[in-house]
C-alpha cells in the first residue's frame, strides 16, 4: 500500500526515489519524525506545476489524519496562513531575512498574511514566503481548511498559489 500526498514541483525537476523522501514533522526543538520515502510521481499537472507523489507504505501515514481541504472559495481580504518550511534563498530575498527569522530556517513556520486576488486555478497571498515553501500548504485561518497550494512568490509583489478548487479537480483527474 502506498499514499499519495500533492507536492510542487517543475517539470524540468527529476525526482530520484533513491533521494527523495517526505518529512511530516521537522519542528525546531523537537525529535524529527523518520521520513517517508517518494517512490516516485503518481501524476504531474503542467499548469498547476503541482504532482501526486507515491509514498512508501509507512505507520505514520496509517494514523495521520489528513489536512481537510476548503468546500468553498475564499475571497479578498480573508486571512490565511502558509505551514511550511522556509530555507534561505539569497537568489531572491534581501539581506533583512535574517532580521525576519533569525537563523532557524528549515523548521516549520506558519506565516500569516491575506488572499490579495484570484484568476483561474491561481490564487494570490501576501504570506512571507522563502524558498522552500513550495508545496506549502495555504490554510483559511477561520476554518482551518487548506485552500491552496503555495508554489512561487515574486518579492515585493506577491506569492502564488494553486487553489484548492483546482487541485481537487487535479487529484479527481
Amino acid at each position: 500500500m502506498t499514499g499519495v500526498a500533492p507536492a510542487v514541483c517543475h517539470a524540468a525537476d527529476v525526482i530520484n526515489p533513491a533521494k527523495a523522501e517526505v518529512r511530516f514533522v521537522q519542528e525546531f526543538g523537537a525529535p524529527d519524525e523518520p521520513a517517508v520515502p517518494v517512490l516516485g510521481v503518481h501524476s504531474f499537472h503542467e499548469e498547476h506545476d503541482a504532482a501526486i507523489l507515491r509514498l512508501a507504505a509507512d505507520q505514520q501515514l496509517q494514523s495521520r489524519q489528513p489536512l481537510k481541504w476548503s468546500e468553498t472559495s475564499p475571497g479578498v481580504g480573508d486571512q490565511v496562513v502558509v505551514l511550511g518550511y522556509p530555507s534561505l534563498d539569497g537568489a531572491r530575498n534581501p539581506l533583512f531575512v535574517a532580521t525576519i527569522f533569525g537563523s532557524r530556517l528549515n523548521v516549520k513556520r506558519l506565516a500569516p498574511g491575506e488572499l490579495i486576488g484570484s484568476r483561474g486555478g491561481a490564487m494570490y497571498h501576501d504570506c512571507s514566503t522563502l524558498g522552500g515553501n513550495s508545496g506549502s500548504p495555504v490554510v483559511d485561518i477561520k476554518t482551518g481548511t487548506v485552500v491552496g497550494l503555495h508554489r512561487d512568490g515574486y518579492f515585493l509583489a506577491r506569492n502564488e498559489a494553486v487553489s484548492a478548487e483546482g487541485l481537487r479537480e487535479f487529484v479527481r483527474g
